[in-house]
């Protein structure tokens, strides 16, 4: 079941609005506390809008492509992180290389 309230649903909302490029700041803490908001997907991986912080139960929207977009941007963004060794700074870190499943056009150069 879910464990997260309102409270730390709505900090993952501001990550997957922005917020999470800034999240390797040195807080792995944080960062891996991503890890328990797969526990928020239903028995088939989706995610609804919302989670009633009482009892898990998923509210709002469902599925929506936005939570699941957020949490893939997350764990992109925490995999580079960590891939550089946790020393990624928010000015350093630049998400525009970063490639995702919907991106149209010629591959990157290396």
């Amino acid at each position: 079941m879910c464990r997260h309230g309102r409270d730390h649903l709505e900090e993952q909302r501001k990550r997957s609005t922005g917020t999470d490029r800034r999240s390797p700041t040195g807080d792995w803490a944080e960062a891996i506390d991503l890890e328990n908001v797969l526990e928020c997907a239903s028995p088939l991986g989706l995610y609804s809008e919302k989670v009633d912080p009482e009892n898990g139960t998923l509210l709002g929207n469902f599925p929506q492509a936005f939570s699941h977009l957020g949490l893939s941007n997350s764990v992109t963004y925490l995999a580079r992180a960590l891939d550089a060794g946790g020393k990624v700074t928010s000015e350093a870190f630049d998400p525009n290389p970063v490639e995702t499943l919907f991106r149209r056009g010629d591959p990157p150069e290396p």
